[in-house]
């Protein structure tokens, strides 16, 4: 509950950083830096036992950055996905327009 929130709290955040990667090259590092953080915070903030009112407007969007930010590791980490870089990169593209829609769709 805690992780979907703050993911939530950072809704804006996450989808200029989205919009960035299908308008541009493929620069993952600004998205997965931000989700690192978010997490790394969700982390501290349950060791001290601080907690947050839920909000049930941004359920499930970590379940979709998460996602997203997962479809780029196995993307980076598996150099078969990349043997033809312009042809996976715009399959890459069009995996993260279908995933930022749904965002879309959900939480604006």
């Amino acid at each position: 509950m805690l992780k979907n929130h703050l993911h939530g709290e950072n809704l804006q955040q996450y989808f200029e950083l989205i919009e960035e990667l299908l308008n541009g090259p493929v620069n993952f590092l600004k998205l997965r830096k931000k989700h690192r953080f978010v997490n790394d915070a969700v982390e501290r903030l349950k060791v001290e036992l601080i907690l947050l009112i839920h909000n049930e407007e941004c359920e499930g969007f970590d379940d979709l950055i998460d996602e997203l930010v997962s479809l780029f590791d196995r993307y980076y980490l598996d150099p078969s996905l990349r043997q033809s870089h312009k042809s996976s990169e715009e399959i890459l593209k069009k995996l993260i327009q279908k995933i930022f829609t749904e965002m879309k769709d959900r939480y604006t």
